[in-house]
Formats: C-alpha cells, sequence, structure tokens
C-alpha cells in the first residue's frame, strides 16, 4: 500500500533511480550517450523513473548532464488512475524524470516521450513525463511527444515554476483514446527557444479530449516563443474535443516569433486551433494562414488576446495574413476563423510590411444553429479600443463573404474607432450564394470614427443568394480616401447591395473616378454612399449607372444633412431596363452643393424599363441647392420605357449656373413612352445662368 494514495492496492514493480536528500545528478561523460526510462506491464504503478523527491532541508536540484538521447516509453499493460494527495498519479506504469521539490536542468541531443509502448494493451494506463519545480531543458535536436492511443495515456513536460526550453525543434501529438494530451506547460515564465525545425502541436487524430497545448498558468506570468528559421503549426484533431493550443492564462504579455504561423481547426466536435493571452499578445511571422474545420461543428481557428493590447506584425517577403471560414455541407456549422480583441478598452494593432496581404474568405458550410452557419472569418476588437490595420508600402486587402448556407459573413470590425493606412488595394464582395454571406468594413458599434486610405476600393455585391452585401460603415464620423472607388451591385438575387454609409458626417475623396453601378438583375441590388450627418464627396470624375435589368437595383450618392460634392465630371444615367433602377444625387436637409469642372454634367434617363430616372435633387424645402459647372449641363429624357426622366431639382432655391444648359426629352417608344422628359424644376426660387 501507498501512504500518498489512501492504502490503494500497488503492485509496485517499478525501477528508479531515486534521491531523497540533496542533488541529484546523472552525467554522461562521452558523446553519444543513451538514456532510455520505459514504463512496466501488468498490475500498478510498475513505474520505471528517475525521481528527486528530497523536501525540506533535504531538497535539491536534479540534473542530467553529457548531452545524451533520452527516450521516456509508459508501459504496454496495467496502470491504475487513481489521482494522489499531492495532485500526481503515482499508480499508473509510467516512465518519468521527476523532481517536483527541486530545480530541474536537462541537457540533451533529442528527447522524446511516448505516451504507451508499441504494441500496448488498449486499457493501458500509462503516460510519460518530465516534472521539475523550475526547469531549464537544452535539446540540440528534436524534442517529441506523442501520446498514446488509450485512455490518460498522455505524455507532458511540466515546470510548476518557471520553464526554459531551448531545441532544433518541438512536437506535440496529442493521442486518440480518451484523455491522452501532449503539454508542454508551465506554472511561472514560460520560454522556448526552437530552431529550424519549427513547432508542432497536432490535436489528437481520434477519440476525446486529446487535446495538444504549450501552456502558461501563472496568474501573472509571462509566455515567450522564438523560432528562428521554422514555423508553427497548430492543428486540431478530428473526433471531439481535440484541440490545439498555444495559450498564456497569465495577465502578463505573450510573444511568439516565427518564419510562418499556421493554425487549422479540425474535423468533427470543437477541435479547435487557437493561440491565446489572457494579458496582452505580440505575434511577429512572415506569414499567419488561419483556417476554420473544412467540417464538423465548432471547429474554430483562431488568435485572440482577452487582457490587453494585442500586436500582430507581418514581416519579410511577401507577408501574407490569411483568414478562412470552414465548412463544405449542410452538417457543418459554427466553423469559423478569426482574430480578436477581447479587452474592454484594448487596442489591436496589425502591421503588414512590404507590400503584403491579407485575404479574408468565408466559409461554405450550410448546417445551421441559432438560424444561422456562422462559418464566417474576420478581425474583430470586441471593445471599445481602436483597431488599425497598417499597410506600409502598400498591399491587399481583399474580403469574400462565403457561398451557400447563412452568416458565412467576412469582416474587419471595432466597437470603438478604426484606421485602414497605407493605400492598399481593398476589394469586398459579398457571397456568390446564400444567405448574410456579407463583407464589411465596420467601425463604432459602440461609438466611434473611421479612416480608409486605399490605392483602388472596389465593393461589389455577391452574385446571388439574398443580403450578400458588400459594405463600409461607421456609427461616426467616416473618412475614406482611395485614387478609384466602385461599387457595383449584384448581377442576381436579393438585396446584394454594396454600401458606403454613416451614422454621423463623411467625407469622401478620390484621386480618379468614382464609379456606382447598379444590380444587373434581380431584386434590392442597389448601390449607394449614404450618411446621417453632412457629407463632403470629392472625385476626378462621378459615375452613376442604374441596374440594367431587375427591380430596385438603384444608385444614389445621398445625404441626411448638408451635401457638397464636387468633380471635373459628372455622368448620371438610368437604367437600360428593369424597374426603379435609377441614378440619383440627393440630399435630405442642409442643402445641396455640386461644383463641376469641365467635363460638365451630364444627365440620362433610362433608355428602357420604368421608373429608371436620372436626377440631382435636393429635398429639404427651406434648404438651397447650388450647381455650378465651368462647362455645359445636358439632361436627355428616356429613350423608351415609362417615367425614364432627367431632371435636376430642389425643394426650396435653386441657382444652376453652366456655361450651357440643353434639355432634350426622350424619344422612342410611342404611345407606350410616358414621363420621359428632362427638367430643371425648383418648389422655390430658381436662378439659372448660362
Amino acid at each position: 500500500a501507498d501512504p500518498s494514495c489512501f492504502a490503494q492496492p500497488v503492485t509496485g514493480d517499478f525501477a528508479i533511480f531515486y534521491n531523497l536528500v540533496g542533488n541529484q545528478v546523472l552525467n554522461f561523460q562521452t558523446a553519444g550517450g543513451v538514456l532510455s526510462i520505459t514504463g512496466g506491464s501488468g498490475g500498478n504503478k510498475n513505474n520505471a523513473s528517475i525521481s528527486n523527491q528530497g523536501t525540506g532541508s533535504g531538497s535539491g536540484t536534479q540534473s542530467i548532464t553529457g548531452f545524451p538521447s533520452i527516450t521516456l516509453t509508459g508501459g504496454a499493460s496495467g496502470g491504475n488512475n487513481y489521482q494522489s494527495t499531492d495532485g500526481f498519479y503515482y499508480l499508473r506504469n509510467t516512465a518519468s524524470i521527476f523532481s517536483p521539490y527541486g530545480a530541474q536542468t536537462i541537457q540533451a541531443n533529442s528527447l522524446t516521450l511516448n505516451g504507451m509502448s508499441p504494441g500496448a494493451a488498449a486499457a493501458t494506463i500509462s503516460n510519460a513525463s518530465v516534472v521539475g519545480l523550475s526547469q531549464n531543458i537544452a535539446v540540440t535536436n528534436a524534442i517529441t511527444l506523442n501520446s498514446g492511443t488509450s485512455a490518460n495515456s498522455n505524455t507532458a513536460i511540466y515546470s510548476l515554476g518557471n520553464q526554459s526550453i531551448a531545441a532544433g525543434s518541438l512536437s506535440l501529438a496529442a493521442g486518440s483514446g480518451t484523455y491522452a494530451p501532449a503539454l508542454v506547460q508551465a506554472n511561472g515564465t514560460q520560454s522556448l527557444t526552437i530552431g529550424s525545425g519549427g513547432i508542432q502541436v497536432l490535436g489528437g487524430a481520434g477519440g476525446a479530449n486529446n487535446t495538444a497545448s504549450i501552456n502558461q498558468n501563472d496568474p501573472s506570468g509571462t509566455q515567450t516563443i522564438a523560432v528562428s528559421g521554422g514555423d508553427v503549426s497548430v492543428l486540431g484533431g478530428s473526433g471531439s474535443d481535440n484541440s490545439a493550443q498555444i495559450y498564456n492564462t497569465g495577465s502578463g504579455i505573450q510573444s511568439i516569433t516565427s518564419n510562418g504561423i499556421t493554425l487549422a481547426a479540425g474535423t468533427g466536435f470543437q477541435n479547435v486551433a487557437e493561440i491565446s493571452s489572457s494579458g496582452a499578445q505580440n505575434i511577429s511571422a512572415n506569414q499567419i494562414l488561419i483556417s476554420a474545420g473544412a467540417s464538423g461543428t465548432y471547429n474554430n481557428a483562431s488568435i485572440f488576446a482577452s487582457g490587453g493590447d494585442q500586436q500582430i506584425t507581418l514581416i519579410g517577403t511577401a507577408p501574407m495574413l490569411k483568414l478562412t471560414g470552414g465548412g463544405t455541407s449542410a452538417s457543418d456549422f459554427a466553423d469559423g476563423a478569426s482574430i480578436g480583441q477581447q479587452s474592454g478598452s484594448g487596442a489591436q494593432t496589425i502591421t503588414i510590411n512590404g507590400g503584403g496581404t491579407v485575404q479574408i474568405t468565408g466559409g461554405n458550410g450550410s448546417g445551421s444553429f441559432s438560424g444561422s452557419s456562422g462559418n464566417g472569418a474576420g478581425i474583430l476588437n470586441f471593445g471599445t479600443g481602436t483597431q488599425e490595420l497598417n499597410f506600409v508600402g502598400g498591399g491587399s486587402l481583399a474580403l469574400t463573404g462565403g457561398t451557400i448556407g447563412s452568416g458565412n459573413a467576412v469582416w474587419v470590425q471595432t466597437g470603438g474607432s478604426q484606421q485602414i493606412l497605407g493605400a492598399p488595394d481593398i476589394t469586398l464582395t459579398g457571397g456568390a450564394s446564400g444567405t448574410g454571406n456579407w463583407a464589411q468594413l465596420m467601425s463604432g458599434v459602440n461609438g466611434g470614427t473611421q479612416t480608409i486610405t486605399a490605392a483602388g476600393l472596389a465593393l461589389t455585391g455577391g452574385a446571388g443568394g439574398t443580403n450578400n452585401s458588400a459594405q463600409i460603415y461607421s456609427s461616426g464620423t467616416q473618412n475614406i480616401s482611395a485614387s478609384n472607388l466602385t461599387l457595383t451591385g449584384g448581377t442576381d438575387g436579393t438585396n446584394n447591395a454594396p454600401q458606403i454609409y454613416t451614422s454621423g458626417d463623411q467625407i469622401i475623396s478620390a484621386s480618379g473616378i468614382i464609379t456606382l453601378i447598379g444590380g444587373a438583375g434581380g431584386t434590392g441590388n442597389s448601390t449607394g454612399i449614404t450618411n446621417g450627418g453632412a457629407e463632403t464627396i470629392s472625385a476626378s470624375n462621378i459615375t452613376l449607372t442604374g441596374g440594367t435589368g431587375g427591380t430596385n437595383n438603384m444608385v444614389g450618392i445621398s445625404s441626411g444633412g448638408a451635401e457638397t460634392v464636387s468633380a471635373s465630371s459628372i455622368t448620371l444615367t438610368g437604367g437600360t431596363g428593369g424597374t426603379n433602377n435609377s441614378a440619383q444625387i440627393n440630399n435630405g436637409s442642409g442643402g445641396q452643393s455640386l461644383t463641376v469642372g469641365s467635363g460638365g454634367i451630364q444627365i440620362i434617363g433610362g433608355a428602357g424599363g420604368s421608373n429608371n430616372g436620372a436626377g440631382i435633387q435636393e429635398n429639404d424645402r427651406s434648404g438651397t441647392q447650388t450647381i455650378t459647372v465651368a462647362s455645359g449641363i445636358a439632361l436627355t429624357g428616356g429613350a423608351g420605357g415609362t417615367s425614364n426622366w432627367a431632371q435636376i431639382g430642389s425643394g426650396g432655391t435653386q441657382t444652376v449656373s453652366a456655361t450651357g444648359i440643353t434639355l432634350t426629352g426622350g424619344s422612342g417608344g410611342g404611345g407606350a413612352t410616358t414621363g420621359n422628359g428632362a427638367s430643371i424644376v425648383t418648389s422655390g426660387n430658381q436662378r439659372i445662368d448660362a
């Protein structure tokens, strides 16, 4: 019987180097040494160990020196899973290097931990572990942890205090039984320095609760992982709850530096891939690839900080950040990919150097929970803090909504203020099918402003489905500048509308062309730039074209308050077919002012369909509209259809100035053509200078 196990029956056929007083040293004096530790078979506590267990005045350190190749292998059968009074499992048939009351130093050529012996019985209860009060482990080549296929056949490198590990590579593979994790764990400051072989963290290939993790558990501790010339791979398993994780539960900072970082969630149920910190987090890499599970449910892949600021930096040649939602079938849901900052006022900053790329793509699963598939992908600051994406040297940002299913959306979003800087090319594309598979840049859920500086900026509604929009939104002031700005409505489906809008004031400027094109088919695939406050829009040329088919595929620039528009030329063309596919510039209150250069203004009613007019309209009866053109204004009624008008109008006072004004009534369509006039009208005073 073992007193620490409350008189549990014990076989106890163990093999052990055992020390109770002072220091324990195992020194390999020549190169090429081998240290092999193998647990026994049958019974229980048939363990093999190098054990340093002196306590109090008898405690000392444990050292293994001389760089032998070390292998620890759990037993082939037997074992008891009873947990002793000090938290350890002495009755398993284990292989261990054990120093729970003294500092541990290990030098090795390689270090391999196998949770059970090859060909072991299915019910074997064994494990392989290295445990120290604190740890300093230096391994020339690989550290490998392979947990077993039976229950509890885990592997662990565990420090009760601080932990420092240096190795050529580090691989953790959880088992495929039940609760057969593979762990590198510290209850104090944790530091891992790994060479070109990199780090692999692999969730179990089957079974349940087979987690692979590198974790720091001290409430105030820090975690530092530096990989030189290699990559970090965190790959969820299959089965259930077979996750792969790197996490810091302390309030201190977590820092990870690597050539590349890959997080790929598994298949099955809740086989997540995660890098997280309860404190602040800094991550630096050339490429970061985050992919949700290809099938199953709740297989999320994520990087997040919940207790402080998060900084992610992409470095080197052709850097890339890629997030991909999951799922492929009707049984797949809640497989998301994300980067998040979850502290209330914490900031999130992502810096993309060297003209790098950020790609965010929604998933394709069509299963459902709470009415949504939820296989989305995005970058999100949950709190009121700021979020910044800074593209140093240009680059590109591409968001594409998912297909089929619902809620397979993509986003870059914050509850506070948001900046996208450095003039990348930005494209937002709604999903090609499904429902609510939108693409969105959004700030100010909890109040805040948004500033976007882009080279090209293109928003395209989904090619099919419903509510697959492309949106840029802020609840506060919004300032957008680009070389060219293009919004194109979806070609089919319903409400696949690209929109730029804000509840506050808005400034949009383009050194080139602003182009708005209504959807070619479907319903409600409109295109708009709108706001609730004052709006200022400037560009070299502004072109608005109503949809060529479908219904309510209109285009517009509108403001709830005062609106100021300036351009070298403005062209508004109503849709050539369908219904209510108009093209307009208008405002609700506060007056409207348009200043146009030598390209003049052309307003052309639609060539077919009905209510496909084109116009400039100020709707406030107490407001004023001033249109000043350095050249001519031409208004042409529709060439066919019904109510395809061309108009300049004001609810209040209106002043129009140009070198020449031409109004041409509609043509074609015979008696069926009505309301295709061309007019300049006002409900108040009007002055026209030409």
